[in-house]
Parts: structure tokens; C-alpha cells; sequence
């Protein structure tokens, strides 16, 4: 198998919040006026989307700034998992911009909540993303394992391949390949990451592990 070489940072496709039945796409100035008012975090949270997305056409402009402070006065309320994660991805992109440590990891884990089920998968696939970029393997390891493969079900196929990584790094030739090969057989993986294996992943030794894998369930 071709050595790993380019580090990628592969999209991971957030949920829009559905309060209150309220379509993001129907939202109109006069009910963003409506919002404003109310200032609790539910209606802050539809506001910093609002703002984030813009919708020139409705007399609202797209304003990142007002979407982050929005986002940061939800998360220091109740550590909404959304606002978690949009602030999480905002400060991962000035730490890789800026060469700085603004924490980001802390939002990611802190989003990580005993209902919303869906976003705990996002929050800790990046949290681990996060310890991966900051060369903290062993906390890495530990975030992307929990939605990794597991042969009950199909894993997140970037906690596999960034996990493939790490193992590389780490000159675990073994394990680099084995979840290297589950990201790029993962009928869940991206365009980003099949791309990424079609360029660095021989195709006569992808099939080869995969029908070993296979004998070993």
C-alpha cells in the first residue's frame, strides 16, 4: 500500500437546528426581528444560523461575526451541541489560519450531550481530529475508537481514516492499514475520502485486505 502522505482535513456535514418546526429556508426579516426580541437560546441559536447562511433575497445579510457571538451566547448558557460545534469548527480553522491554540477541542467535547445522539458522533469525530492535528495521539485515539468500525455496525469512515493516520504516524503499519482500508471500503465515505484513497491506496492490495478482513469476521 502507497505510503500516507497528504494530511486532510475531510467534511463532515452538520444538521441544521429544527426548533419549533421553524425552516431555516422560510425565515423572513420580519420574524429575524421577532427572534431578536426574545434573546433565550432557542431563538439565538435559529438567529446565529440565520446570519451564518444569510439570505440576501429576505433583507438578511450574511454576518459571521454576529453568527459566532450569537453561537457563544448560546454555548455559555447550556453548552448546546450545535453551538458547540459551530464554534468548535471556528476556532479549529484560526488555529490551523493562525498557527494559535484557541482550544477548540474544549467546545467539540463540551457539545457532547446524553440526548442529542446525532451531534455526539460530529462532536467527537472532530474532537479527535483536533488531538490528531495537535499530535496528542493517545486522546485522538480515544475520541475517534468510539465511532471507529466495530464489525456491528458501519463506523465513520473519517474516525477510520484519520485514524489510519495517526497509526502511520505512529509506524503501526498494521493498524495504519487496516483502518485506512475500512475508510476507503466504507459505502458511508465521503468524495473527499474516496478521492483521497483512489490517489494513495493500491487497488489489487485494497481488495486483498478487504477479503482478509472479511474471513476474520
Amino acid at each position: 500500500m502507497k505510503k500516507i502522505i497528504t494530511i486532510l482535513l475531510f467534511a463532515i456535514n452538520l444538521i441544521a437546528a429544527d426548533v419549533d418546526n421553524l425552516n431555516l429556508d422560510s425565515i423572513s426579516q420580519s420574524k429575524l426581528i421577532e427572534l431578536e426580541a426574545l434573546n433565550k437560546p432557542i431563538s439565538n441559536l435559529i438567529l446565529a444560523q440565520a446570519y451564518e447562511i444569510g439570505f440576501p433575497d429576505k433583507g438578511i445579510k450574511q454576518d459571521i461575526k454576529k453568527a459566532i457571538e450569537l453561537y457563544e451566547k448560546v454555548y455559555n448558557v447550556n453548552k448546546d451541541p450545535i453551538a458547540a460545534n459551530k464554534l468548535g469548527m471556528y476556532y479549529f480553522t484560526k488555529e490551523n489560519q493562525e498557527n494559535k491554540d484557541y482550544k477548540s477541542e474544549n467546545y467539540f467535547l463540551n457539545g457532547i450531550s446524553e440526548k442529542d445522539f446525532e451531534m455526539n458522533e460530529f462532536n467527537t469525530v472532530m474532537a479527535g481530529v483536533v488531538f490528531y492535528k495537535k499530535k496528542d495521539f493517545k486522546k485522538a485515539i480515544s475520541q475517534l475508537e468510539k465511532y471507529a468500525d466495530n464489525q456491528e455496525k458501519v463506523g465513520n469512515p473519517t474516525a477510520e481514516i484519520y485514524l489510519a493516520f495517526i497509526y502511520n504516524e505512529m509506524r503501526n503499519n498494521n493498524l495504519a492499514t487496516q483502518y485506512l482500508t475500512r475508510a476507503c471500503s466504507n459505502p458511508k465515505s465521503t468524495a473527499d475520502i474516496l478521492n483521497y484513497c483512489e490517489h494513495n491506496v493500491d487497488k489489487e492490495d485494497l481488495n486483498k485486505i478487504v477479503e482478509e478482513l472479511e474471513n476474520l469476521k
